[in-house]
């Protein structure tokens, strides 16, 4: 784990302390994401994701749910709603500029 996506799962995890005093967070289910998702989460860039099971590509930022149970979150736009990321989502390309280019 580089020391990028080590930074990522820490504030993920303070973000979540700070919600929830007292409470133990379990970050399972971060810990096995592709970790260019931690990257982006960290950077705050645009990224195109495509699920290994359905096929299926999404765009949109990184974010991070604040429950005791942490996920990452795809958000396709500041004010529309968003999906969960799961490890079979990998990161194919990331926004630069106005282009997408493959990973």
């Amino acid at each position: 784990m580089s020391d990028t996506q080590h930074r990522a799962i820490r504030t993920i995890e303070h973000k979540s302390r700070l919600n929830n005093p007292g409470r133990v967070i379990d970050t399972s289910l971060i810990d096995n994401v592709d970790p260019r998702l931690l990257d982006a989460y960290e950077s705050g860039r645009r990224v195109e994701v495509t699920n290994t099971q359905t096929g299926e590509t999404r765009r949109g930022h990184v974010g991070c749910s604040t429950g005791w149970t942490p996920v990452l979150l795809l958000v396709k736009r500041a004010y529309c709603s968003s999906d969960t990321l799961n490890p079979s989502d990998k990161v194919v390309a990331i926004q630069h500029g106005n282009t997408y280019r493959a990973v």
